[in-house]
């Protein structure tokens, strides 16, 4: 109520002109309060979904430059997968033209000892064949090598200038 009294004692200073004037002003007055409060809300709205939208650009660039990190990441791995492989391929052939180099030596050193060495070399294996006969024979309860004599080995048909190794391959296979 003591509102009402002061609204009604300011009309009869202002008069109702003055009084409706004075009211218009203070709606203009609010009116563009209100505007302006709402151009901050709005600029401050826009400034923050700007700033959302920078976000996200910033988002997605870091995305994009996390993603190519990855990549190089993944290709500098392979690379150095690719490089171990040929650092071990390199030294498996190494060791492999090493070996073969070896063997070249030990044929040379073979070739250079000639046919001779052959020679004995066969003639080695061939005794030690014919020690194999032996004791087969020795071993077997039909045939002993003490009953043999030449006499026998002629009978069988064999001459007696032939190698001993193959007169006893005859008497070990029964001719």
């Amino acid at each position: 109520m003591t509102r009402v009294k002061e609204y009604l004692k300011y009309i009869w200073r202002k008069g109702v002109f003055g009084a409706l004037r004075d009211l218009w002003k203070d709606h203009v007055a609010l009116e563009r309060s209100q505007y302006r409060s709402k151009l901050k809300i709005e600029r401050y709205l826009q400034e923050l979904q700007e700033a959302h939208g920078k976000r996200t650009i910033a988002i997605h660039f870091l995305d994009k430059k996390i993603k190519e990190a990855e990549a190089l990441v993944r290709k500098k791995a392979a690379q150095a997968q690719q490089k171990e492989t040929e650092k071990l391929m390199i030294g498996a052939m190494k060791m492999y033209a090493d070996y073969t180099d070896e063997m070249e030596k030990v044929l040379a050193e073979h070739v250079k000892q000639g046919p001779a060495a052959q020679r004995t070399r066969t003639e080695d294996s061939q005794e030690m064949s014919d020690n194999k006969v032996d004791t087969k024979m020795k071993d077997s309860p039909g045939i002993r090598i003490s009953q043999l004599d030449e006499e026998s080995l002629s009978e069988s048909g064999s001459s007696s200038a032939a190698s001993p190794h193959k007169q006893k391959q005859k008497l070990h296979s029964g001719e």
